[in-house]
């Protein structure tokens, strides 16, 4: 069960730091305990094998706890986006939740969505005997790896968030996957600020250092300058971040003073890494971002170990060890299958995913020596007059100018051309017009792809991965 790697961790390295925020630590030992607690409380509050519970929760020593405590009492762990509002009752619906673990802030919004519904509210910060305490000792369910374990929903950057489903096998196999080709080790220091409740962060950063027996350092909002601090003051060996966070760490680093250097391994997942971002983190500090490739769906994919800076802006690596990965030609279109001992179960409520070659609805290529090269998202394609853009490549053009901050590009329906193409820009001069975004696209790409209205904003909205939403 995945619940194993803390009895395991507990015994070899019990008295080891495994949680540490701005006002606790939390040992391997404590921690296991600490689950076993709440998943006995759980059962005495009347929860039952196979039912779930919503974490509605950033990343705290309680959101661990809570994770392994459900899945330890045989129930199914529900993540929810904490900025998600009436997508919780989606959530809540589809997975029939009986309890809703969450923090003080947000106490009241689970309330009025638990209203007139038979769900219990745990606020394991203000209720701490959830887990310091409990009168019945841990008995483990009778479970078999094909047990359900978790329900994770997508951001929803496109559309209606859809929840995924694991078991415990799923979650298992994701985890050798990646444990088998990135090596963490006691000796290192994670920094947990990526959302837990999305699959990059949960999987890459959360399980696999806890895996590993690594300490995690628990962030529960990105603030770039307090990021650069912890790492400096800990001698944090290892970063999960997503593009945005490491544009917003460059602007931070001025004459850089070193507060890096501590950094091995940095790692970059949930969107495109823009090269000047990339490049300009490496002539700061001297260290590569190392893109990183998956999904909800499928775990993670592929990651790029190069050291060589240019190859991981240009491609999101090979396969990870036990993954396979392959083109297939479908309309005109070279998309990428995966087969993964890892990919999920299936959609809530829906047949389960192929365990065979999964399409991942990505465009790329692979090169002889294994390498992913992503080009597009054959959904995300705009269709204008018959003619088909891919928005990455105008994004990339547009982030280039040096007068743009953000930018997201999308299709908008149109009567004459289907959809026509449509850029929104946040930009650092308000003199940026819209015919000088227009006339610098057109040096570089043809001009079916040229958009047709620009649409500046003061700010898009993101999910936790860094992910655009999408703009009606």
């Amino acid at each position: 069960m995945i619940y194993d790697l803390l009895l395991k961790n507990s015994d070899l390295f019990g008295s080891n730091i495994a949680l540490k925020d701005s006002e606790t630590v939390t040992t391997y030992s404590e921690l296991n305990k600490f689950s076993q607690n709440f998943a006995s409380n759980l059962k005495a509050a009347g929860l039952k094998k196979g039912e779930s519970v919503m974490l509605l929760m950033p990343n705290t020593k309680e959101f661990v706890i809570a994770f392994f405590g459900v899945v330890m009492a045989g129930a199914v762990a529900v993540f929810a986006d904490i900025k998600f509002n009436n997508e919780l009752l989606q959530i809540i619906d589809e997975n029939q939740v009986k309890f809703i673990i969450t923090d003080s802030y947000r106490r009241e919004k689970a309330e009025s969505f638990a209203s007139g519904l038979k769900i219990d509210i745990i606020v394991p910060q203000e209720e701490s005997d959830c887990y310091n305490q409990s009168k019945h000792e841990w008995k483990p369910e009778k479970l078999t790896p094909d047990s359900p374990a978790m329900v994770l929903y997508t951001s929803g950057s496109t559309g209606k968030p859809k929840g995924i489903l694991n078991s415990h096998a799923t979650l298992e196999m994701a985890l050798w996957n990646y444990s088998e080709t990135v090596e963490f080790s006691l000796c290192d220091k994670l920094v947990g600020v990526t959302p837990f409740f999305y699959s990059y962060s949960f999987g890459s950063c959360m399980l696999a250092g806890l895996n590993a027996g690594a300490e995690l350092l628990l962030q529960q909002s990105f603030q770039p300058r307090k990021i650069i601090e912890l790492i400096k003051n800990e001698k944090i060996t290892v970063f999960h971040g997503v593009p945005f966070m490491y544009r917003l760490i460059c602007e931070q680093l001025g004459n850089y003073d070193g507060s890096l250097d501590s950094l091995r391994f940095c790692v970059s997942a949930g969107n495109q890494l823009f090269s000047d971002t990339a490049l300009d983190f490496f002539k700061n500090t001297g260290k590569v971002i190392h893109q990183e490739y998956g999904s909800s769906e499928t775990g993670t994919m592929a990651i790029n170990l190069s050291d060589d800076v240019n190859i991981n802006i240009e491609s999101v690596g090979r396969p990870l060890k036990h993954v396979n990965a392959c083109i297939k030609e479908e309309d005109g279109n070279n998309l990428i299958y995966i087969k993964s001992p890892g990919i999920a179960i299936s959609y809530v409520g829906q047949d389960e995913f192929t365990r065979d070659y999964y399409q991942t609805g990505d465009i790329g290529e692979i090169d002889e020596n294994g390498f992913i090269y992503i080009k597009g998202r054959v959904k995300h394609l705009i269709n204008t007059a018959g003619l088909k853009v891919n928005p990455a490549e105008v994004e990339e053009v547009l982030q280039s100018h040096p007068k743009v901050i953000e930018v997201t590009v999308k299709g908008r329906p149109d009567s004459d051309f289907g959809e026509i193409v449509e850029a929104i820009i946040v930009s650092s001069d308000k003199t940026l017009c819209e015919q000088e975004l227009i006339d610098y696209c057109r040096k570089s790409v043809a001009a079916f792809k040229v958009p047709k209205i620009i649409t500046f904003v003061d700010s898009l909205k993101k999910s936790g991965t860094g992910k655009a939403m999408s703009i009606n």
